[in-house]
């Protein structure tokens, strides 16, 4: 009892945590979900020859906890709470994912800007994973859960074989089931904990903030020496044009920022339904490997993604730059 109460009063414990099980939730549809293949090809290897090297997801995950720092900042800073702010907010993340410790926002200059960076990261890992799903499980209307449910188990067993076209081997089935349970079990729990932690305020530090800001700078100074200025030239203003909106947010909204409104109490059943997408996507990635089936669906997402990814950040600046005070 003594450890909790102590978890309870402090604030950085508590809300480091919060970021720290939120981040995996952005991991895993950032990564897991969307199936890149460095990582999931990683996991799924160490999942059948080393389990006990599984300690690796905990830096992954400290990454994430760094890129999403730039969502979370912004949250907490200047309120986010509505749809709009919060797309613009989750650009942010998208831009320090591709952009800091991995160079693809420069290296595919000016795409990935928008794809993955907008068009996955804001749309599927904020959106849909932090937000979205969240929101259905608050609801604790288990016919919502279970539709949600089946339909990213879906999309997760088609959208699996994104890569076969590009002459990458497929992921056998029965790697694929243990892959996407795994990743699944931690999604949940993720989620679990983030409900049962119910933080109220993020109240971020100056001193978290000044040491986010310099590492950011630091990081970027290192891209520098690859891609000259690119970095400092394509981050900066786009983080300025982004903050300087959503000061003009904070003016206007006066309920509590998205992490309070958040905070829910779901029933145990309810994550116990979120099973349903691992089991679905199996099923579905079973179906497809065995009949071989060649869908050039998952060709056709991407643009899709990237083109709807850019029109409502284009909508967002609106909406919040043209809204009356």
């Amino acid at each position: 009892m003594r450890i909790i109460d102590r978890f309870k009063k402090n604030n950085f414990v508590k809300r480091f945590t919060y970021i720290f099980f939120s981040s995996y939730i952005l991991l895993f549809f950032s990564e897991y979900f969307f199936l890149n293949e460095g990582p999931t090809f990683e996991l799924i290897s160490t999942l059948k020859e080393n389990p006990l090297g599984l300690f690796f997801i905990l830096e992954f995950i400290l990454f994430y906890v760094f890129c999403a720092y730039a969502f979370f900042i912004a949250v907490d800073k200047f309120n986010v709470r509505n749809f709009w702010s919060i797309f613009l907010a989750a650009s942010l993340f998208g831009w320090w994912t591709e952009g800091t410790i991995i160079p693809i926002i420069y290296m595919e200059f000016p795409l990935a800007i928008v794809w993955p960076s907008i068009g996955w990261h804001v749309l599927v890992d904020v959106m849909l994973g932090y937000i979205f799903v969240r929101k259905i499980l608050n609801q604790n209307n288990y016919i919502k859960t279970t539709l949600l449910s089946s339909g990213l188990g879906l999309f997760w067993g088609v959208w699996a074989t994104w890569f076969w076209s590009e002459g990458t081997k497929a992921i056998i089935p029965f790697n694929f089931m243990l892959f996407s349970f795994f990743s699944s079990v931690l999604l949940t729990f993720s989620y679990f904990m983030i409900d049962k932690i119910k933080l109220k305020e993020l109240n971020i530090s100056k001193t978290e903030i000044i040491i986010f800001i310099i590492l950011s700078i630091a990081l970027l100074l290192i891209q520098s020496i690859s891609f000259g200025i690119l970095p400092l030239i394509t981050i900066l203003p786009l983080t300025a044009i982004v903050l300087l909106t959503l000061k003009k947010n904070n003016k206007i909204e006066t309920k509590p920022n998205i992490v309070q409104d958040l905070n829910g109490n779901v029933k145990t059943l309810n994550y116990l339904i979120l099973f349903l997408i691992p089991v679905i996507a199996s099923i579905t990635y079973y179906f497809i490997y065995s009949y071989n089936l060649n869908l050039n669906i998952t060709n056709e997402i991407p643009p899709l993604l990237m083109i709807l990814g850019l029109l409502m950040f284009i909508i967002s600046f609106i909406k919040i730059i043209f809204k009356k005070t």
